[in-house]
């Protein structure tokens, strides 16, 4: 039996896995399976039964689907066990200095974030990834000139080359679902 969510472990639904490892009750006879992305797992369902699904409510797709069209477009696949609330790793909206081509690179949940900070950024350069920590390798490696991600992922790459523009510590409600 498994438990799925999103991964590499320095994403906020591992740290959500391990929460509920420790605080609901039988969650811990299950192994976290994580998955390059939410959508792989949504388009997997029908091969998970009796597993559980760890999503937060604030996901959102590149393609404009959210956590409310899938809670309803999967519901007879999906079952709720279970929803808590969680401080999110701090996460920062970070400008490369050395870049001024415009290009942001985020997660789709995070697009309010960067619309609010920066309302009059170009809609067509901003590419979406499936996690913060593919976000900043991205941001890393390729020529971008903002991205958002966990702090603590940054900190160690955070030099006179980068400013950060904003600093956010929200909480997140999560969802955990019984495959049907």
């Amino acid at each position: 039996m498994q438990i799925h969510t999103l991964g590499p472990k320095t994403t906020d639904s591992y740290n959500a896995y391990q929460y509920a490892c420790q605080h609901l009750e039988g969650v811990r006879k299950y192994d976290v399976s994580l998955h390059p992305s939410f959508q792989d797992i949504y388009a997997k369902l029908d091969q998970y039964h009796g597993d559980l699904f760890l999503v937060p409510v604030a996901y959102r797709n590149s393609d404009g689907t959210n956590w409310t069209d899938n809670n309803l477009i999967f519901g007879q696949q999906l079952s709720i066990v279970n929803c808590f609330h969680l401080p999110l790793r701090t996460m920062v909206l970070v400008q490369n200095k050395n870049c001024q081509n415009g290009r942001s690179i985020i997660h789709p949940s995070t697009i309010g974030i960067l619309n609010n900070c920066l309302p009059t950024i170009d809609t067509q350069k901003i590419k979406f990834v499936t996690s913060k920590p593919l976000a900043l390798s991205t941001f890393l490696e390729q020529h971008f000139q903002f991205g958002i991600f966990s702090y603590g992922d940054f900190e160690p790459h955070d030099t006179d080359q980068y400013q950060i523009l904003t600093r956010l510590n929200p909480h997140m409600i999560w969802c955990l679902y019984q495959i049907k």
